[in-house]
């Protein structure tokens, strides 16, 4: 199976975690959203923010200005945390730059080396911060239809094959949850290059129905919850906890009252009933997603 280990880099922390279980640094990731977020919220603060960001992704929390923290809406010394010195964490920081979209995190990200990570033999650090790059990049871009070539672009390489770097995977993933139906081809071609067999049949499968479920209404927040169902069979799982992590990635009220109504639905199952259990984790997810996102 090939490049199997860049899927955490595809999904980032939250989506890759899609299984039984929350990822061990949701918590350290979760706090770098809020601190990329807070540049859009909070203008004043945006300096400092990307500053501090790019000390965690850097390694050097040591170099945390005085301060600094607290005025991004932080604890003192709270990033001086052992989690937030892990290479996990410092790959979420590069992410939570790329997502400030800040004409100064492009400059940040196309200037860097990877030799000005440090020791980093998974690549997992390097690969969030290309990622990143494309990421800003990305959101910079207002129009859907350039938006959908920008992200093929990244899937092809200059002489038209197909890409097999991490922003590609990366690429695929973007497509297939803004619902691109007209690029389903070129992301059948791309993922049959990285994953072969089965893995890569059921990675296509998996994009058609985030495509379908976000083609369902052009109101994007409807379209995602319509993904729900109570009623479900454990082959429905995987879709609903995508429709859930995305819908919890919104940031929006119509969308946390989505998720609200459907954690309600969920613990309304009745206590003898053999899906309870699995819905249950629906609702944890549910629940942890609310409370960690950025605000």
């Amino acid at each position: 199976m090939k490049n199997r280990a860049v899927l955490v880099v595809m999904f980032g922390m939250t989506r890759a975690c899609l299984a039984t279980s929350f990822p061990p640094f949701a918590g350290a990731c979760a706090v770098l959203d809020r601190i990329a977020a807070a540049t859009a919220s909070r203008p004043e603060t945006q300096a400092t923010a990307l500053e501090v960001l790019e000390r965690v992704a850097l390694g050097r929390t040591a170099e945390i200005a005085a301060g600094a923290e607290v005025q991004i809406g932080l604890a003192a010394g709270q990033l001086q945390r052992k989690e937030f010195q892990a290479s996990t964490s410092r790959a979420c920081a590069f992410r939570a730059i790329g997502k400030t979209a800040l004409p100064e995190a492009v400059d940040f990200l196309s200037k860097l080396k990877r030799a000005d990570i440090g020791p980093d033999g998974s690549l997992e650090m390097w690969r969030a911060a290309q990622i990143a790059l494309q990421d800003a990049l990305l959101r910079r871009i207002t129009d859907r239809q350039l938006r959908i070539q920008f992200l093929e672009s990244n899937l092809q390489n200059r002489n038209g094959a197909i890409s097999r770097g991490a922003t590609a995977i990366w690429a695929v993933s973007e497509l297939c949850d803004s619902g691109a139906l007209i690029s389903i081809p070129l992301i059948q071609r791309s993922i049959r290059a990285h994953w072969t067999g089965q893995y890569g049949e059921e990675e296509i499968r998996f994009c058609e129905a985030r495509i379908q479920v976000v083609s369902r209404n052009p109101n994007r927040i409807k379209a995602l919850a319509s993904a729900r169902r109570v009623e479900s069979t454990p082959d429905d799982d995987k879709i609903q906890r995508w429709a859930i992590y995305q819908l919890a990635n919104e940031g929006d009220a119509t969308a946390d009252a989505e998720l609200r109504r459907f954690a309600a639905e969920l613990g309304s199952v009745p206590g003898n009933s053999p899906q309870r259990l699995r819905l249950a984790f629906l609702r944890q997810l549910i629940e942890t997603m609310l409370a960690t996102r950025p605000k």
